[in-house]
């Protein structure tokens, strides 16, 4: 039976064929569902790269994005992935469950390094397996198990059930409150440290920062290395909401960046980097920015 394909045919397979390819949800059609169970609270599942991560089961922000995805906040993921080279030197506070992990220690190779900070035990187990899953490892991949602040003490780690990996640093005085009361939040005492004192006079690339609130205690703490580091690149979450809830002046805050002379640029839909004034962070509720002292 001689077998024959009509000329409209062909075209509209390839138009279709177009259309998967260029579409900005084929890869999310394409890897949704594909997560297995690692244990009774976790999965396994696929970056939209195709790289194994752990992610819990059912909180409902960072893991839920991924485990329905592959993706967390995609307008970030494509303005930040470009500043990440090989070899670079890479300081993350807040790795949650290892998105941007991996996806920066695919991104600096081998002759990079990349140090991760994760405060929460309960995320960080998983997050060093699914480090371990894509064959990263120390010196070339570093996760420790600390919070990050501007001095060496103890602090109380409180989050969310929905939102896992979102905690924050609380004071002693709001421990009660935020874990007696039934109100499902858990609570955790971690260790604290600074960059300065745990790193010493390490030279860095970037400082990637998504602490709920801390990362002004961050910067305070990071002088030293920074000042070793005239061209690092500071990445973080700009939330006046979650400055407000650990205590800290969003006017002391811009003050900050303002003695350092920083270019500020808020990361914005669908992935750019817009250059604004530090008073023009009065106007941002919420958003990701970029720091550095040199334009980029």
């Amino acid at each position: 039976m001689k077998f024959t394909v009509k000329w409209f045919e062909v075209i509209i397979l390839i138009m279709l064929c177009m259309f998967l390819y260029t579409n900005h949800n084929f890869d999310i059609i394409r890897i949704k569902y594909l997560y297995s169970n690692f244990d009774d609270t976790h999965v396994k599942t696929r970056l939209f790269n195709g790289m194994p991560i752990i992610v819990n089961k059912v909180d409902k922000i960072v893991c839920k994005s991924i485990r329905e995805t592959g993706v967390w906040d995609p307008v970030e993921t494509k303005a930040i992935l470009p500043l990440f080279k090989p070899r670079q030197t890479v300081v993350e506070v807040g790795a949650n469950y290892g998105y941007y992990t991996l996806l920066i220690a695919e991104k600096i190779g081998k002759s990079g390094k990349l140090i991760s900070y994760e405060a929460n035990p309960d995320v960080y187990k998983y997050l060093i397996k699914s480090v371990a899953m894509n064959h990263f490892r120390p010196p070339m991949v570093t996760v420790k198990n600390l919070a990050v602040a501007d001095h060496k003490d103890t602090a109380v780690l409180v989050y969310g059930f929905d939102n896992i990996g979102g905690g924050f640093i609380s004071n002693i005085k709001d421990e009660k409150a935020n874990c007696q009361n039934g109100n499902g939040f858990i609570c955790h005492r971690v260790a604290t440290t600074s960059l300065d004192e745990d790193l010493g006079n390490i030279k860095i690339d970037i400082l990637r920062m998504d602490a709920e609130g801390s990362e002004y205690f961050i910067l305070k703490g990071a002088k030293k290395i920074l000042s070793n580091s005239p061209n690092a690149i500071i990445i973080m979450e700009w939330g006046q909401m979650h400055f407000q809830r650990v205590k800290i002046n969003i006017n002391d805050f811009i003050e900050l960046l303002k003695e350092q002379k920083y270019f500020i640029y808020n990361i914005v839909s669908p992935g750019y980097l817009i250059n604004i004034g530090p008073n023009d962070l009065l106007k941002v509720e919420l958003s990701n920015i970029v720091l550095s002292k040199q334009k980029i």
